[in-house]
């Protein structure tokens, strides 16, 4: 696998947050927001690293996706619970 080195700040938790609150209120589309966090999930992230912000960064990194019938697989309602999930840990 490729080591994909990294010149900027991690986002921060804040950062994370605003990211599913602009996904949340249309403020940016899946494929952004997706596309956002793609590119962190592809670094290896520092040990110090939040897990739990790590694990919000894999959800809004397929918000995008679509099942077969051209639906998304994630509502609004899921990103909603990301969220939530990130601010109550």
């Amino acid at each position: 696998m490729e080591v994909h080195h990294n010149l900027r700040p991690w986002p921060t938790r804040e950062q994370v947050e605003a990211k599913l609150q602009d996904l949340i209120e249309g403020q940016c589309s899946r494929e952004e927001a997706a596309r956002w966090a793609a590119y962190w999930i592809t670094l290896d992230e520092p040990d110090d690293f939040p897990l739990e912000v790590s694990e919000a960064l894999d959800a809004l990194a397929g918000a995008d996706m679509k099942m077969i019938d051209g639906e998304y697989v994630h509502d609004t309602a899921n990103m909603r619970s990301w969220l939530k999930d990130l601010q109550d840990s």
